[in-house]
């Protein structure tokens, strides 16, 4: 075994290089943020859709109690406890073209928004 072979068998042998460590290590980062961010977007998304949800609950509540009731006086604003946050309901009616019957649409507001969350359309009356 002569010296070239030698020193070629050892540079072949020796583990990664500084280089090689740090784009490696600059992948993993990439991928882990990629992944963190990923799981943030799921997360809001699964928060804002458990809110839509929810406010599409207490609005079909809200249609059966005004189904129930017809002609009864109800408020046109109350606020309503589902799982624990207050909601606020509005609702109101307008005349359609067909004599005796409503469309009510009532809106959802969830707790600390301007905009209703949800809003629901239903017709009353024709009984």
């Amino acid at each position: 075994m002569n010296v070239k072979n030698s020193f070629q068998t050892c540079r072949t042998q020796r583990g990664f290089t500084l280089i090689e460590v740090m784009v490696a290590l600059v992948i993993a980062a990439l991928a882990l943020t990629a992944l963190t961010r990923g799981l943030g977007q799921y997360v809001f998304q699964q928060s804002q859709l458990q809110e839509r949800v929810i406010a599409t609950w207490v609005a079909e509540n809200r249609l059966l109690e005004l189904q129930r009731l017809p002609g009864a006086q109800m408020e046109s604003r109350a606020q309503e406890t589902a799982l624990s946050q207050d909601w606020q309901t509005e609702f109101t009616t307008s005349d359609t073209l067909i004599d005796g019957i409503q469309k009510v649409e009532v809106a959802v507001t969830a707790p600390a928004e301007k905009q209703p969350t949800v809003r629901l359309y239903s017709i009353l009356g024709g009984g």
